[in-house]
């Protein structure tokens, strides 16, 4: 499938799932099957254990944000370059930068991801555990 509006919309709409921490919209992105793979272990996941652990890094956060994101296209794909940005209870802010390969399927869903950064740049600094979990 080539870049359209729908498959833009779909990619915007899993975006903002994850900075609103709506793990129920995010799984409407994908398609069955889909898969998401990262460079760090070179793992592949379903869009259910994906889920799982944005689930607990939402409610591990006060916010998420997406920042000074670029979507480019070829053919079936978009490329999205950005910084994710969550502040912890705790104050700090993480700040990484990672590069996704999004494949869109024939029926206009996210049939893969490829996600690439450094698992380093992920890391909060001297927090306590019981200091993650956002009290809601």
């Amino acid at each position: 499938m080539v870049h359209d509006k729908k498959s833009a919309k779909v990619i915007a709409k899993m975006f903002s799932s994850i900075e609103q921490g709506d793990m129920e919209t995010f799984r409407t992105c994908f398609e069955a099957g889909a898969i998401i793979w990262h460079n760090f272990d070179q793992a592949e996941q379903t869009v259910e254990q994906t889920a799982d652990i944005l689930q607990y890094f939402c409610s591990s956060t006060i916010s998420r944000k997406y920042q000074q994101q670029r979507i480019s296209w070829a053919d079936d794909a978009a490329f999205s370059q950005h910084f994710l940005t969550a502040k912890f209870p705790s104050g700090y802010e993480m700040r990484l930068p990672a590069l996704m390969r999004i494949v869109i399927g024939a029926n206009g869903l996210v049939s893969r991801i490829d996600e690439y950064f450094d698992p380093k740049d992920s890391v909060v600094p001297e927090v306590e555990q019981s200091d993650l979990v956002a009290s809601n």
